[in-house]
């Protein structure tokens, strides 16, 4: 008799604009990001999905047009000196752009992960931001309301999930400290929900859940293996 089937789990991954980090025009996605998901779309016993939140698209829309709007000035001089007009204005480059979004959105597998606002308790989230709780900052000025929209959809997403930790997992990818809070808080009950810094927690992640351990061992494991390279003033730890 064959070896029961393995059950596919899921892995739902949303990225926040920082986990993106790129200064390139042309470029979505961070080579990092670009190369991880690249190097996990065909794991035999884990589905991944990628998500990218709404505001977090327009934002890269925003940063990339603002960055290829920076190139006209080269571009206007070339047309100068050979006396011909390419016909490229800033309109146009928007247009671009967007068409560089929706093909790269494609070619990743990625999918925009779009706000319901009618789920959005927007009383909590107008008082949130008057008293600067977090994602919001303190200060004079208020600031965090596209880190609100991005807790909203990643919450929204955990919602509509299954909320078996052995059926399906979902990550947040943040290194905004506010972000990882206010989400944390608001996920606390979610035993499936992992809030993470940087790409290297989400490799991993997906590292644990890929191997052939549980979570659990590997957390311990981790645990005990950081106790003996380093304890502050233990002088028989590794490090010393």
């Amino acid at each position: 008799m064959g070896r029961p089937k393995r059950s596919v789990r899921e892995l739902r991954i949303v990225l926040d604009t920082n986990a993106l980090y790129t200064q390139s025009a042309s470029d979505l996605l961070s080579t990092e990001i670009r190369e991880t998901i690249q190097a996990n779309s065909a794991h035999p016993d884990i589905k991944i999905f990628w998500y990218l939140p709404e505001t977090v698209v327009l934002e890269r829309h925003y940063r990339m047009s603002e960055r290829a709007a920076a190139l006209l000035p080269h571009l206007q001089k070339i047309e100068a000196l050979l006396g011909h007009n390419f016909g490229i204005t800033e309109d146009k480059l928007r247009s671009e752009v967007d068409s560089v979004i929706a093909s790269q959105l494609a070619k990743f597998g990625l999918e925009k992960l779009v706000i319901d606002p009618g789920k959005v308790d927007w009383a909590r989230l107008m008082r949130d931001a008057a008293f600067r709780v977090a994602p919001f900052e303190a200060g004079d000025k208020e600031k965090g309301f596209r880190d609100a929209l991005i807790v909203e959809s990643f919450c929204q997403l955990v919602e509509c999930s299954p909320k078996t930790p052995s059926i399906c997992r979902i990550a947040l990818v943040s290194n905004d400290a506010l972000v990882r809070e206010a989400t944390s808080k608001r996920t606390h009950d979610n035993t499936n929900v992992k809030i993470l810094e940087n790409t290297e927690q989400l490799k991993d992640l997906i590292n644990t859940l890929v191997s052939t351990v549980d979570e659990k061992f590997v957390e311990e494991l981790r645990n005990k293996a950081w106790a003996m390279f380093y304890i502050e003033e233990d002088k028989d730890t590794l490090y010393y």
